[in-house]
């Protein structure tokens, strides 16, 4: 049982449902006894939220995996909520087609347990989030009643969008144990161009160069510490990763104007493409399960510059690895261990008019503030959600910013 741990509790009961039918008795026995459930998919993505408030059953949904549907010619896939991604990317490529999650590690990873923790990566400047391509959910309510929301056509207008509120709930909304997702065509190639520089400020004057030059990138991503990927990428502090999603012309011809717009300022830099580019691709994923302390950070695109200038120079100590969607304005930060340096970063992007919130974070600290940030005006409806949805308060009590 300790495999199922959260927060220094340890569930007296692990539940292993084979379907949806099995997943809701348990729940609705649960919701009578008024036992604390948290449901489970890979584990892959359990660190965050705050401290559970009780902790009786873990729900493991595994034993819910499969494809239900797939319709190639519709773009539409069906599947159960503890199937791993990394087996549907396969499913899905012999058809030429893909599903735009990504995962720290796309085969532990369940799809229900990724909708629900609201995981996302760079590749979302091209693709969108769960919340663009997920069309239909089932799920169950805390007392174990199965609710369907959305409908499994790429159009549908019709009434309030249920499926929504699953998503970055953490498990604390209800449990998912089927979802319906529009797809993309597999792209024919999806190379990478690395450029290496000593400063973040050159890599933002290199960026605003990039915006110039009328491309479409797939993903861009600023990083700092990627020691991990050997040489020639620690051959410079900062990397500038740009991707191209294509047919081989296109992103022959994105490459090569990459690197005329980049090479002036650029330390080093190098095109991958093939398997090497797919393995950097995710190598964005993996470093955000290291550090003991881990931030993410969301400011307008427009000061991803500044901020990433705030965080090289921190008197406190800069991050050991910071990942920054640039053109997004996401900047997600690491910490190799405890300290109270992330403060700063995350009262800088306060003073920015962005948000925080602490992804990982020793116990201890997460019982000291709210790791969802400062409470915005939305928390009060949410709380409401949570009291109307799950009356006793039995999934995942304490976890989610609503409670």
């Amino acid at each position: 049982m300790s495999s199922f741990a959260l927060d220094g509790l340890t569930p007296g009961t692990i539940a292993r449902p084979v379907d949806a039918a099995e997943a809701g008795r348990i729940l609705a026995e649960a919701h009578a006894a008024g036992r604390a459930v948290v449901p489970w998919g890979g584990g892959s993505h359990q660190a965050g939220g705050n401290p559970l408030a009780r902790y009786d059953l873990a729900l493991d949904l595994r034993g819910l995996a499969g494809v239900v549907d797939h319709q190639p010619a519709d773009l539409t896939l069906t599947v159960r909520a503890g199937t791993p991604l990394a087996v549907v990317q396969a499913a899905l490529a012999a058809h030429g087609q893909l599903l735009p999650l990504e995962a720290e590690d796309p085969a532990t990873a369940t799809i229900g347990g990724l909708v629900s923790a609201g995981v996302s990566g760079p590749s979302r400047l091209a693709y969108g989030t769960a919340r663009d391509f997920t069309i239909w959910t089932a799920a169950l309510q805390a007392d174990g009643t199965a609710v369907h929301g959305g409908a499994k056509v790429v159009k549908n207008v019709a009434g309030y969008d249920m499926t929504k509120l699953y998503m970055g709930s953490l498990g604390s909304a209800g449990v998912l144990t089927e979802l319906c997702f529009k797809l993309r065509p597999l792209p024919a190639t999806r190379p990478v161009v690395i450029a290496g520089f000593e400063e973040p400020g050159a890599a933002a004057d290199a960026l605003a160069e990039l915006a110039t030059g009328r491309l479409v990138p797939s993903l861009v991503t600023i990083v700092h510490g990627p020691d991990a990927w050997g040489e020639p990428y620690n051959l410079a502090k900062w990397l500038l990763v740009i991707g191209a999603d294509g047919p081989r012309e296109t992103t022959s011809w994105q490459v090569e104007r990459f690197f005329g717009l980049a090479s002036a300022q650029a330390a080093l830099i190098t095109s991958l493409d093939g398997e090497e580019a797919l393995a950097v691709r995710q190598a964005l994923m993996t470093p955000r399960s290291q550090g003991e302390v881990r931030l993410d950070l969301r400011v307008l695109p427009g000061q991803t510059a500044l901020l990433l200038e705030a965080l090289a120079f921190m008197p406190e100590g800069p991050p050991t690895g910071v990942f920054a969607e640039a053109t997004l304005g996401v900047v997600r930060c690491t910490w190799a261990t405890a300290s109270d340096a992330w403060r700063a970063a995350a009262t800088f992007a306060d003073d920015l008019g962005g948000r925080w919130t602490l992804a990982a974070a020793p116990l201890a600290l997460r019982r000291e503030v709210d790791v969802f940030g400062p409470a915005r005006p939305d928390r009060a409806l949410m709380r409401r959600l949570k009291a109307t949805l799950d009356p006793k308060g039995i999934l995942a009590p304490g976890r989610f910013a609503g409670g």
